[in-house]
Order: structure tokens, then sequence, then C-alpha cells
């Protein structure tokens, strides 16, 4: 029996070819990502090998003026952007900031649109998904009661990973791994 990892290379590459039909992402810039969701934009990047490190997220506003929509350390980041309108073309910018110094590090485009009923399963399945893969038990692989869970410890759920083990399934299938 093959127990599907996060370190499996091949099983990536050969899912890596099927592909998700219900987002819109341009990078502008090398290696920031930007995706459009109906109220929201999830945007990535690589992680700064700098210590202290902030990341500033800005949007292109309709003057064509920068706007701050967040700081702070991570590297993935969702901007809620229903304050800003529905179905937008948004032009962001995310710099590096440390000390009073920022330094632009790329710029990407994203698309909302209103999402259809398939889409909205698509998206909420992918979150689902990513919630089991990204904060699984690194020792054992089981689903986490919560992440984090600062006031019990890391507790895991056996009943929670029967959730996760079908949302590997799914993620498989759809070529989120």
């Amino acid at each position: 029996m093959t127990i599907l990892t996060r370190g499996n290379k091949a099983l990536s590459a050969v899912l890596a070819t099927v592909s998700c039909w219900c987002f819109t992402a341009t990078a502008l810039a090398a290696d920031i990502t930007a995706e459009g969701y109906d109220s929201h934009v999830e945007l990535q990047w690589p992680e700064s090998d700098k210590a202290g490190v902030e990341y500033r997220l800005e949007v292109k506003n309709k003057a064509g003026k920068w706007t701050l929509r967040q700081q702070g350390t991570e590297n993935r980041v969702l901007d809620f952007v229903n304050d800003l309108g529905r179905n937008l073309t948004l032009d962001y910018r995310v710099s590096e900031v440390s000390g009073d110094k920022a330094t632009v590090i790329g710029e990407a485009t994203a698309n909302t649109h209103d999402f259809t009923d398939d889409e909205l399963m698509e998206m909420v399945q992918k979150y689902t998904f990513r919630f089991f893969w990204d904060f699984a038990d690194p020792k054992s692989a089981f689903a986490r009661e919560r992440e984090p869970n600062m006031y019990e410890g890391d507790i895991i759920t056996s009943g929670g990973t029967g959730f996760g083990i079908a949302s590997i399934i799914t993620g498989a299938e759809r070529g989120w791994v």
C-alpha cells in the first residue's frame, strides 16, 4: 500500500498536468502569484532569507496610486476586496520592508468575478484540502484538532484525519499536489 506524502515529487509531477479551470492569475514579475476569487485575492511569493523582513502589499487604486492593503511577515496572504467592489482587475505590488527601507520585489495582476456554484465548490474543496495538507502533524501526518492550538498543545484527531484523507484524494484528483 502506498501512502501519499508531501515529498512525493513523482506524483506531484504527474498531477501537475491537471489544471484548475476556475481561477485567473497573471504574474507580472517572477515568483509572485495572484489568484482572483469571488471576493478575495490570494497572493504568494518566495520567503525572504533576510532576518526581520516584513512584506508590504499594495494595490493600485482607480486613480493609479498605490494603496496599502496589509503589511506583515507572511509570504502568503488573502486580500478580501469587497470594499473595492466586485468583478475587479487588480494590480498588486509586494515590497520587502526592513527598517525604513522598502524594496519592491514584484507585481502581479488578478481578476475577481462572481462565482458559479461549481467555482464556489472548487474553492471550498481546495481550501479544505490545503488545511489538511499544510497543517498536518509533521510526525504522524494526522490532522490537527486546531491550528495552532496554543492553549492545549498539538492535539491530533482520528475523525479529522478521515476528512483529511478524503480531501487528499480530492486534491490528488484535481492536481493540487
